[in-house]
């Protein structure tokens, strides 16, 4: 009899420490591993960039990868397969959910992607407007008086954008940014967001706000330093640009992605030029001083 009982003992230990082993195995192949890249969830579907990779095979640039109407993370929390849309259990689901509810939840989202690409392509005339004054292929079409109120007005206007595109994220209701966060650099969650694409982001609008500010102030600055300051404008597109690519959903493929880097293109070959005539300038002015000097 005590016999019988240790062998039940002994079974139910076989059991358990099986059970325990093949949970462990399973969880062991669900871990993601992030090594030393940050957590990133690209398409705000509630599911990190490198899980859909690894171990779900969804899309991480595109929230419903069987486009069934239900994020990727809504279905792996409730049990439906996001990789099939014919999934019997989406139907089962999609009977509890209001309609209204897929609806209402990305407003704040898709204002705050329409504002930023409003914002880029402001800044971007900006910035071509602002080359257009020295640039040799630029100066001869435009006449110089168009050339500034143009510059001064699509810098407001930029700036403006610039803002709302931040600020509406405070009512988006996956992000929901606090005013710390769309204000301070690195303050964010970064379970939520890329910290450091928006930080980028934050950065730029305060060097455009310098920029912005001193202009406003010129005559009573001394001409070097507003001009050593006003290069900082060179900073504002590069971070922009590193902003844009690190967290742009609309700039990630298609149409938009292309002409996102043919206009930053553009820009990059506009500085180029503009560099080299400085540089050429400067020469001129080194010879003619050395010949000055010899007579």
């Amino acid at each position: 009899m005590q016999q019988k009982i240790y062998n039940k003992i002994l079974c139910v230990s076989v059991v358990f420490f099986l059970s325990m082993m093949i949970a462990g195995s399973v969880y062991a192949q669900e871990k993601v591993d992030y090594g030393t890249e940050p957590i990133v969830d690209t398409d705000l579907d509630a599911l990190t960039d490198k899980g859909e990779v690894q171990i779900f095979g969804t899309d991480s640039n595109d929230p419903d990868t069987d486009d069934d109407g239900f994020f990727d993370g809504v279905e792996v929390l409730n049990g439906t397969n996001p990789l099939d849309a014919s999934d019997p259990l989406v139907t089962q689901f999609a009977e509890t959910v209001p309609d209204t509810t897929a609806e209402r939840a990305p407003i704040s989202w898709y204002f705050s992607r329409a504002t930023g690409i409003v914002a880029y392509v402001l800044l971007w005339l900006v910035t071509f407007f602002g080359l257009s004054f020295r640039n040799p292929f630029l100066k001869r079409f435009v006449a110089p008086i168009y050339k500034l109120d143009m510059h001064i007005y699509f810098s407001f206007l930029a700036l403006a954008f610039i803002f709302v595109h931040g600020l509406v994220l405070m009512f988006d209701t996956f992000v929901h940014l606090s005013l710390i966060e769309v204000l301070v650099p690195f303050t964010a969650n970064p379970d939520v967001i890329n910290v450091h694409a928006i930080a980028w982001g934050i950065i730029a609008l305060y060097i455009m706000i310098i920029l912005i500010i001193t202009s406003l102030l010129r005559a009573k600055l001394p001409q070097k330093l507003w001009r050593g300051l006003h290069f900082l404008h060179v900073a504002v597109f590069a971070l922009v640009v590193v902003h844009v690519l690190a967290i742009g959903t609309d700039f990630q493929s298609g149409a938009i992605r292309i002409g996102f880097l043919v206009s930053a293109g553009i820009v990059v070959f506009l500085y180029i030029v503009s560099l080299g005539e400085v540089i050429v300038r400067l020469v001129k002015k080194r010879n003619r001083t050395a010949q000055d000097i010899q007579q």
